[in-house]
């Protein structure tokens, strides 16, 4: 394919932005071995562009100015990798995904501007001109730290609005396609629900993924897989912790045990299943996910008198 290109248009074709003075004026492909050719904007006929689009992928025009990083995430995530995973494969990483209200007038600029302010430091991947994605390798204790103060001096720097979901960290590099397209959905459920939020984060996931299975009827599926097949012992330790108001001493006297033994359990219920004890909005979808379970009482706080 890339050879008949070659033939077609000998004096036209680019193999690399750098080569020409406005690579804005390109329209630019990938080939299959993802390096990138550009052929000029005004060159190409609408027939000539519809059969470039049908046997090249497009690129947009503020993904030429990636890292060598951002090619490589770019590659794996698109299926373009031969098996190889990006680089840093044993640090735990975290997707950023972002969509704009349109096209940045100036998207080498925006994507400049992205990279160096974002708060943490990332690799950005585009999807679209208007959509893509954001990965940070490093852990970060205050994942909220400066980022919706980030997006709004954007916005105003470049008159567009942006709306972004911070998802979970991850560790398994084998899972992040997997992880990806399922944030990815869940971003959409959080767009069409919340047209006007400009930041989502993943302490409301659970509850996105509840409204999302119970379209469909699954909602023991997603108790299931929010809870992990934990066992007994410890579900009936959140269970009494939530109906004690989250207060140690109270729900450590109803199941008669010592603090630190309560403390324990729900350190490792949380290991096995996410901090779903850190945030209201958790707190409540696994509220919801233990009534689903059949095993425990309607929730009563335990200080409740009963006639």
């Amino acid at each position: 394919m890339i050879q008949h290109l070659k033939e077609l248009y000998p004096d036209h074709i680019v193999h690399h932005p750098s080569q020409v003075s406005s690579p804005e004026k390109y329209v630019w492909f990938y080939t299959n071995r993802y390096d990138i050719i550009g052929l000029p904007n005004d060159y190409l006929g609408q027939r000539e562009r519809g059969l470039l689009n049908t046997f090249l992928k497009r690129v947009p025009i503020a993904e030429i100015d990636y890292n060598n990083k951002e090619k490589q995430w770019a590659a794996y995530l698109n299926d373009h990798a031969d098996g190889s995973f990006p680089p840093d494969t044993d640090a735990p990483y975290r997707f950023h995904h972002f969509s704009l209200s349109h096209a940045p007038d100036e998207p080498l600029a925006f994507t400049e501007a992205f990279r160096n302010a974002f708060p943490l430091e990332g690799h950005i991947i585009w999807n679209t001109d208007t959509e893509g994605v954001i990965i940070s390798r490093s852990v970060d204790h205050d994942p909220e730290t400066n980022l919706l103060s980030f997006l709004r001096a954007l916005e105003g720097d470049f008159l567009i609005d942006i709306c972004m979901y911070q998802a979970s960290q991850h560790q398994d590099l084998h899972l992040a396609k997997k992880n990806h397209q399922r944030e990815y959905e869940r971003f959409q459920t959080f767009k069409q629900l919340f047209p006007g939020r400009i930041l989502f984060t993943s302490s409301e996931e659970a509850l996105i993924d509840l409204f999302k299975e119970s379209e469909h009827i699954h909602l023991g599926y997603w108790q299931r897989r929010l809870l992990n097949d934990t066992d007994k012992e410890l579900l009936e330790t959140v269970h009494v912790y939530l109906q004690s108001q989250l207060n140690l001493s109270k729900a450590a006297k109803r199941l008669h045990i010592h603090r630190n033994t309560l403390q324990y359990r729900l350190d490792k219920f949380q290991e096995i299943n996410g901090p779903l004890l850190n945030h209201f909005t958790t707190m409540v979808s696994t509220y919801i996910a233990l009534w689903l379970t059949g095993e425990f009482s309607p929730f009563v706080h335990s200080d409740e008198n009963h006639s």
